[in-house]
């Protein structure tokens, strides 16, 4: 047995190639929230597929001019290569899966 605490994690990641999370290369969970109006640089992945869960809030997910306004019990589906940028509207919770762990698997996109 083994107990922590999701304090543990400065970024909100408790499962993936993370040194305060259960060690797992094969996916990686999350739990993440940003202020209203804050906002992710456009990036992508290159190893990861992404699923996101809103649990709390609204906000978009940006796909170069295709728009999605989700709120709480959406889930979107990011694929690897494809470049997203994240807004959130509202205070926003998210539950971030991703297929593959590697924590330098984020790529930052020209606009």
């Amino acid at each position: 047995m083994r107990r922590t605490s999701f304090k543990n994690s400065k970024t909100g990641w408790f499962i993936g190639s993370f040194p305060e999370a259960l060690f797992s290369v094969n996916f990686e969970v999350g739990i993440r929230s940003w202020k209203a109006n804050t906002s992710e640089l456009i990036h992508y992945h290159k190893l990861a597929d992404e699923i996101n869960l809103i649990l709390e809030g609204s906000c978009l997910f940006i796909f170069g001019k295709h728009v999605e306004k989700c709120q709480k019990d959406d889930i979107i589906i990011v694929e690897r290569n494809e470049k997203c940028k994240f807004v959130a509207l509202t205070d926003t919770k998210l539950l971030i899966i991703k297929t593959n762990s590697d924590q330098y698997d984020k790529y930052i996109a020209e606009t």
